[in-house]
């Protein structure tokens, strides 16, 4: 959402229009744009030309209102829970904003890190800055930290281009592992928790990680 900031609207057209160019063939997005609320400009597709037009249409030359970007993350995440099984390979919302939420309705910023990390759905943040608008960094950044995304936050609409391409090589390069749990019972209490390492390495790279992670209610 960008209001009525020109030069930044004629930088955020080619640059999300570039993010979307870039998906691979079996991935599939859709367009929420968001002022007073929020509303689906195009569901997903895969046809990358329809979404370029939805991009146009979601960002109008000037747009003035309010900022209901929590209600527009979680419709985001609603929506790509629906739609399981639609679009392969990773999941996230990658949202856009240059302002401060004071519109949202039914979702606020503790509800949006809740039902993201219940679906496992990162949330990918760009902040841009303003002298016209204030910008609120923390709920935006504590919302990427806890669901797993990345906040950019940048005041020069020229760099958008590359924080798109930065969070699409990011969501390319993601992998889903899958494994069958040895240490939990069919009773086992979801407060139980087991530490998970996971460690890749890829000719001469290498990453580990390690978390504390819930035994599921139910074993399948």
């Amino acid at each position: 959402m960008i209001r009525g900031l020109k030069p930044a609207i004629d930088k955020l057209r080619p640059a999300a229009k570039g993010f979307v160019e870039k998906m691979p063939e079996n991935y599939c997005a859709e367009v929420i744009r968001f002022s007073d609320d929020s509303d689906r400009t195009m569901g997903f597709t895969k046809d990358k030309d329809a979404l370029k037009v939805a991009i146009d249409a979601a960002i109008p030359s000037r747009w003035l209102g309010g900022t209901a970007l929590f209600d527009a993350i979680c419709m985001a995440i609603d929506d790509i829970t629906a739609n399981d099984g639609y679009c392969l390979d990773s999941n996230a919302v990658v949202v856009m904003t240059d302002g401060c939420d004071q519109a949202s309705k039914t979702c606020s910023a503790t509800a949006v890190i809740k039902k993201a990390k219940d679906k496992g759905v990162p949330v990918f943040v760009i902040g841009l800055k303003s002298q016209e608008y204030p910008l609120c960094p923390e709920p935006l950044t504590t919302i990427a930290v806890q669901t797993g995304g990345v906040y950019y936050e940048t005041d020069d609409p020229n760099k958008l281009k590359d924080i798109y391409e930065k969070i699409g090589t990011t969501l390319t390069g993601q992998y889903v592992v899958e494994y069958t749990t040895a240490v939990c019972g069919s009773s086992s209490s979801p407060d139980v928790r087991r530490s998970l390492t996971v460690e890749v390495i890829a000719g001469t790279g290498c990453g580990k990680d390690e978390e504390e992670v819930p035994c599921p209610s139910k074993c399948k």
